[in-house]
């Protein structure tokens, strides 16, 4: 019973380092695309705030989403 149960301690382990080494993986090929890829925000939903009486642009406003407008 022992020996089982240190063979499922040691199967456990083993699954779980392989995991480790799927996500450092994953890490690694997203800092890759982070690193290569050009990106611009052009903050084109901003004018869309412009319809509402209230928006002032100058004020300082917490982040909104932009699928408010979808419908």
């Amino acid at each position: 019973m022992k020996l089982k149960l240190v063979g499922l301690a040691l199967l456990i382990f083993i699954l779980s380092c392989h995991r480790q080494t799927e996500e450092e993986k994953l890490i690694k090929d997203a800092l890759t695309i982070h690193e290569e890829i050009f990106t611009v925000d052009s903050h084109t939903d901003t004018p869309l705030w412009f319809v509402r009486g209230d928006f002032n642009l100058a004020e300082k406003h917490d982040a909104r989403d932009s699928t408010l407008f979808i419908r």
